[in-house]
């Protein structure tokens, strides 16, 4: 995500503690299922911090990038559990498409979990690379991947949350990936520069906006 280890320490320190500040003025339950949800993503910026400080190859990246992979494909997992915990229900599409996102995470990290061993620099200047995000078939998981948590948002938030949590996660999903598709040339070296910021920022308009609308 971020281009050094002060941004990314910085962003991750900022991203709790506007959460923390956004969840006391929450309206609602459904705001309060946003807010946590960006929170969780917001630990990629620790793991980021500890690739910058602990280069690779060292036993502690390695260790460090299979955990991050696993944390970042459970995001829609965690969307969804966030929703049955304050919601106390999912709805069945939700259920079908997470279960289907689940199947196909659980095949892709299961045949790229050898192949994917640091998390480095890709270029000086240019951030890191996740190489969970280069093994064959990441373009299918990552589209049912932002399939899963526009739909959980949706059909599971019944206020005007709905609307402004799944667009702007998908949003600024597609954006960030484009944009790296666009500069780095292949799709498959999505490294997510746009979360390093957004993901310290997006608790605080989350809660902005609910207020708004």
């Amino acid at each position: 995500m971020c281009y050094s280890a002060n941004t990314s320490i910085a962003t991750f320190l900022s991203n709790y503690g506007i959460t923390f500040i956004a969840f006391l003025f929450a309206l609602n339950s459904d705001t309060k299922v946003a807010i946590q949800f960006l929170s969780y993503i917001g630990l990629m910026q620790l793991f980021d911090y500890m690739f910058w400080i602990n280069p690779s190859p060292t036993r502690i990246n390695y260790i460090i990038t299979k955990i991050a992979m696993i944390v970042n494909f459970l995001q829609p997992i965690i969307l969804v559990l966030l929703i049955y915990n304050y919601k106390n229900y999912v709805k069945d599409l939700t259920l079908l498409i997470i279960a289907l996102y689940t199947v196909f995470a659980i095949i892709y990290v299961k045949n790229s979990w050898s192949k994917v061993m640091y998390t480095k620099e890709h270029v000086k200047g240019e951030g890191l690379v996740w190489e969970w995000h280069t093994q064959e078939g990441i373009e299918f998981l990552f589209y049912l991947f932002i399939l899963s948590l526009a739909i959980a948002s949706y059909e599971n938030l019944d206020t005007s949350m709905k609307y402004i949590l799944s667009i702007l996660l998908v949003f600024t999903y597609l954006v960030s990936w484009f944009k790296n598709k666009l500069k780095l040339k292949s799709i498959k070296k999505y490294n997510g520069h746009l979360w390093c910021y957004y993901s310290a920022l997006l608790p605080g308009i989350i809660l902005l906006l609910n207020h708004i609308f």
